[in-house]
């Protein structure tokens, strides 16, 4: 597991946030699923969803600079740029991609709130957190405030209840206070090491991406 430090690193970074936020975004999963079957092209593929064309596009443009879609097209001569040409171009789900989906499905099926939490950098701060330094709300405050992590106390408690109501932590009565002190719990763990298998395989996904033109 990592340290609070080294979690705080991960949150912060920014390959791997446009992976977290693009998994976050409606449609993202259902495109990574279409396209691990079949290859498409981006308008057959946005006949598939409810949204306008445009939205779709930019989700599978996020999804290809991220590495987990790729265009299955040689388009050397051309300019990627050229919208005539993108819409020609067949994308189909990476490899990595693949591994991506498979990670993230197996907690959204585990519990309805998942992409809400990966979308949210405070919450999952605050979950590393909570595992690192199990407390009262106050002095959980109290940590992010000396991380430099500026989330206001009523912030703090409403994600703090958000976790809670997802399984990911529990509370400890206190003999002392009329205060609970939180705990995270084995499935808030997992849910670490899953977002650290998001982050490997997205790291990953850029490391082997092929450069665009």
């Amino acid at each position: 597991m990592p340290s609070e430090s080294n979690w705080k690193n991960l949150i912060s970074d920014n390959n791997f946030n446009q992976v977290r936020k693009a998994l976050s975004n409606d449609f993202t999963a259902e495109i990574l699923e279409i396209l691990s079957d079949n290859p498409m092209h981006r308008r057959e593929l946005s006949k598939q969803f409810d949204c306008h064309e445009a939205t779709l596009y930019r989700r599978v443009d996020t999804l290809e600079e991220t590495g987990l879609v790729e265009n299955q097209n040689s388009f050397s001569n051309l300019h990627n740029d050229n919208l005539d040409n993108r819409v020609k171009m067949l994308y189909k789900t990476t490899e990595n991609g693949k591994d991506v989906l498979e990670t993230y499905k197996s907690f959204a099926n585990e519990y309805e709130s998942f992409d809400k939490l990966i979308g949210n950098n405070n919450v999952c701060y605050l979950l590393g957190t909570v595992k690192d330094s199990p407390g009262f709300e106050t002095e959980i405050q109290e940590t992010l405030h000396d991380a430099g992590i500026t989330i206001s106390a009523r912030t703090t408690g409403r994600h703090l209840e958000l976790l809670y109501d997802n399984g990911l932590l529990d509370t400890i009565p206190s003999q002392k206070s009329t205060e609970e002190s939180y705990k995270i719990t084995g499935i808030g763990e997992e849910l670490i090491e899953g977002i650290q298998d998001i982050y490997s395989s997205s790291l990953q996904s850029r490391t082997l991406s092929p450069s665009q033109d």
